[in-house]
């Protein structure tokens, strides 16, 4: 009992430091941007590691990031840390009752819940606050970080699957 405890004890301190690097690299603009699409990163992780944390360690962890992101945004009123929340928890419901853990199941576990961010950020701070332009900012912006960040979701997996596994176990 006290091995498993020190293993989850460690897994969740090893995403957290892992977190904490990917929310200084996404806020301090450590990725370059390319057409002025930044990778969002932190959800990226949120998704990855819901899928070996399940649905309650998703979903908190999901929480705790959300609520991050929402302390450096001006106009998000817990959207994030909501979006995040819920993204965790079915992300951790899917793997557990439908999907395998692979790197396929990300990629497509991935691809569904950053279009749906994306477009439930732009729905929500463009075209309901009414930006003429509205439609010109999701393709530019939206679609762009949705590819941007689909394309570094691969090697963050990887890198978070391989924590997940390779945290020694403390006797």
């Amino acid at each position: 009992m006290q091995r498993t405890k020190s293993r989850t004890y460690l897994h969740y301190t090893a995403l957290g430091v892992l977190f904490l690097l990917l929310y200084l690299i996404q806020y301090l603009g450590l990725f370059p941007a390319i057409g002025g699409a930044r990778p969002l990163l932190v959800v990226t992780a949120v998704i990855s590691a819901s899928m070996f944390l399940r649905q309650w360690g998703g979903a908190a962890f999901g929480c705790v990031a959300g609520m991050f992101l929402d302390a450096v945004t001006s106009r998000a009123n817990c959207f994030n840390t909501v979006t995040l929340l819920v993204f965790g928890c079915v992300v951790g419901l899917l793997i557990t009752c439908l999907f395998n853990n692979t790197l396929g199941a990300n990629f497509l576990l991935q691809a569904g819940f950053l279009f749906l961010y994306v477009l439930l950020r732009w729905f929500f701070f463009y075209f309901t606050a009414g930006y003429e332009d509205a439609g010109y900012l999701f393709v530019k912006y939206g679609l762009g970080d949705f590819v941007y960040t689909l394309v570094l979701s691969i090697p963050l997996y990887l890198l978070i699957r391989r924590l997940m596994r390779q945290v020694p176990t403390v006797a």
